[in-house]
C-alpha cells in the first residue's frame, strides 16, 4: 500500500522568530512538511504559485503586502486553504480575514510557555490536516436571498438552536441572513471559538444585520430577533425558568472534550423544547453535536445538517448524519428558508393557525455597491420586509445592465464604484420617463452637503451615509414603497 504524501505547507510571517516555531511545531509529525517561507503576502504569493502548497499559515500584519490583500490575491490567483494566525489583542480583524476566504484561523498564545505552544501544536496540526481535505471552489456564500414567507409572530420565540466549528463564522453568517425574515426566532450559536474571540464574532455579527447579536451571559432572557452566541471557554444551555426561556453559562469539565459544546446545547433545548426543538448542525471537524442531536430526535425534535455539498469541512454533520436521526441535509443555502417553509420547531402551540400566511406581493430590488460585505448586509436588511428578491451588481455599469434586462421595484446604490458611479447610475436610469417612479436609494461615505444635493438632483429618492443602521434602511425603504 502506498503511504500517503506529507500535508505541504508555506508558512507566510514577517518574523523570523515565528517562522521558525511554526516550522518546528508543524514538522514535530512525521506527516506534516513546511515546504518553505515568505516574511510578506508579496512574497508568499509568489511561492504560492511556484510551490503550490497543500496549505498556507499566514500573519495578518506584514510590510509591502498585509494579510488581507494577500488572501484577496490568494483567493482568485490561487485558491489554497489559509490559516490565520493572530494574537488575542486583534480578534476583529480575524473575522474579516474569514470574509476574504481563509479558512480558519488560531489565537497566538500571548506567552510561550510550554503548554502554551503544545496547545498551539496540536491545534495547528489538527487544522493543517483537516485543510487538506477541503475541495477548492466550495463556495462559503451560496447565491444571494430568497424570497420568504411570512408567519404570524408569537412571544413565545421559535427556537434555532446552531452548532458549528471549522469554516463556521461565514456559515452562520449566511444562516443568519435566510433566517432574517419573519417570524423572527431566537438563534442560540454554539461556535467553537477561543474565549477571547466569542464577543467580538457576536459584536460583528450585531453590526451588519437586524438581528440583535450578543454573547451569551447567565440568566438572559430569549426574545424574537435576538442570537446568542456561546461564549469561548464556557458552555450555553437552554432551561425554563417562570414561565421564561433563559440561558445558563456553565463552566467546562475536565473531560469536556469541546468548548462551548453543541451537545450540551442540544440536549438542553431537547430538554426545555421537546418537539419544539430544531438544531442544526453546521460545517466543523469532529463529532460534537452528535450525541445531543440524538437527544432532540428522542424528544420529539427535528436535527438539520449542513450538506457536504457546502460544508466547508464534513466532519460534524457526517457524524450527525451517521446517527439516523437526521431528517434534513440541506446546501447552507436552504437551510435558512426551510423552516418557515416546514414549520420546523413550530410545532405544539408556537403558532395558533399552524399554517403560513401566503407571501406578500413580491418586490425585486437591485443592490449596486462594490463591497460584497455591503451588498449582504444591505440584503440581510431588506429581507425582513418579506417578499424581497434581490439582484447585486458590483458596480453601476453592471447595475445598469441588469437594471435594463429585468423589471425592479427599487434601487440603493453606492456612489464611489469603479467602471460607472453610482451618479451616472441614477441618471441613465432616470433618462426614460418610464422609470421615474421607481425608488432609488443612496448608500455612501459621501457625507458632504453638496454630494447629497447633486445626488438628489440626478433622482436620488433617499440619501444615507454609512455607517448606517439595517433599521434606518429598512424605514426608508417602507417609507418609500408605502409598506406600513
Amino acid at each position: 500500500m502506498t503511504a500517503r504524501p506529507p500535508t505541504t505547507v508555506l508558512v507566510i510571517d514577517d518574523s523570523a522568530h515565528n517562522r521558525r516555531t511554526l516550522k518546528q511545531l508543524l514538522e514535530s509529525e512525521n506527516d506534516v512538511q513546511v515546504l518553505d517561507w515568505a516574511a510578506d503576502g508579496e512574497e508568499g504569493l509568489r511561492k504560492v504559485l511556484e510551490l503550490r502548497p497543500d496549505v498556507v499559515t499566514v500573519d495578518l500584519e506584514m510590510p509591502r503586502m498585509g494579510g488581507y490583500t494577500f488572501l484577496r490575491l490568494l483567493r482568485s490567483a490561487a485558491p489554497t486553504p489559509a490559516i490565520v494566525i493572530s494574537s488575542h489583542s486583534h480578534k476583529a480583524d480575524v473575522f474579516k480575514a474569514l470574509e476574504l476566504g481563509a479558512f480558519d484561523f488560531i489565537a497566538r498564545p500571548a506567552k510561550a510557555t510550554v503548554q502554551g505552544l503544545e496547545t498551539l501544536r496540536e491545534e495547528l496540526l489538527e487544522k493543517v490536516r483537516s485543510a487538506r481535505m477541503v475541495r477548492q471552489g466550495k463556495s462559503r456564500w451560496p447565491s444571494g436571498p430568497v424570497a420568504r414567507e411570512r408567519e404570524p409572530q408569537e412571544e413565545v420565540p421559535f427556537v434555532v438552536a446552531v452548532g458549528a466549528s471549522t469554516g463556521g463564522p461565514p456559515a452562520v453568517q449566511r444562516l443568519l441572513e435566510a433566517l432574517a425574515a419573519e417570524p423572527t426566532p431566537c438563534v442560540l450559536v454554539c461556535q467553537h471559538m477561543p474565549a477571547q474571540f466569542t464577543k467580538a464574532f457576536a459584536e460583528r455579527l450585531d453590526k451588519i444585520g437586524p438581528f440583535n447579536v450578543a454573547e451569551a451571559k447567565e440568566g438572559d432572557k430569549l426574545a424574537p430577533g435576538q442570537v446568542y452566541i456561546a461564549p469561548g471557554g464556557r458552555h450555553m444551555r437552554l432551561v425554563e425558568r417562570e414561565g421564561r426561556l433563559v440561558l445558563k453559562t456553565p463552566e467546562i469539565g475536565a473531560k469536556d472534550r469541546y468548548v462551548p459544546s453543541a451537545d450540551q446545547l442540544f440536549e438542553s433545548v431537547a430538554k426545555t423544547l421537546g418537539p419544539k426543538a430544531l438544531a442544526v448542525v453546521l460545517t466543523g471537524m469532529g463529532s460534537d453535536g452528535a450525541a445531543g442531536a440524538r437527544e432532540v430526535h428522542k424528544a420529539g425534535g427535528e436535527v438539520w445538517a449542513e450538506s457536504e455539498e457546502t460544508a466547508i469541512v464534513f466532519g460534524m454533520p457526517q457524524e450527525a448524519i451517521s446517527t439516523g436521526v437526521v431528517k434534513r441535509v440541506l446546501p447552507l443555502g436552504e437551510i435558512g428558508p426551510a423552516p418557515a417553509v416546514s414549520g420546523a420547531g413550530q410545532g405544539g402551540g408556537f403558532l395558533d393557525g399552524g399554517g403560513i400566511f401566503p407571501a406578500m406581493t413580491q418586490i425585486r430590488a437591485l443592490v449596486v455597491d462594490d463591497s460584497q460585505a455591503m451588498r449582504r448586509s444591505i440584503m440581510f436588511a431588506l429581507q425582513r420586509l418579506g417578499g424581497v428578491v434581490c439582484v447585486e451588481a458590483g458596480d453601476g455599469a453592471e447595475g445598469l445592465k441588469k437594471f435594463t434586462q429585468g423589471q425592479f421595484d427599487l434601487v440603493l446604490t453606492d456612489i464611489n464604484m469603479p467602471l460607472m458611479d453610482g451618479l451616472k447610475l441614477i441618471s441613465h436610469i432616470r433618462q426614460d420617463p418610464v422609470h421615474q417612479a421607481v425608488p432609488i436609494v443612496v448608500i455612501t461615505t459621501e457625507g458632504a452637503a453638496a454630494d447629497r444635493d447633486r445626488a438628489m438632483a440626478l433622482g436620488a429618492s433617499a440619501y444615507l451615509v454609512k455607517p448606517v443602521q439595517a433599521r434606518v434602511v429598512l424605514e426608508t425603504v417602507k417609507e418609500l414603497l408605502h409598506l406600513h
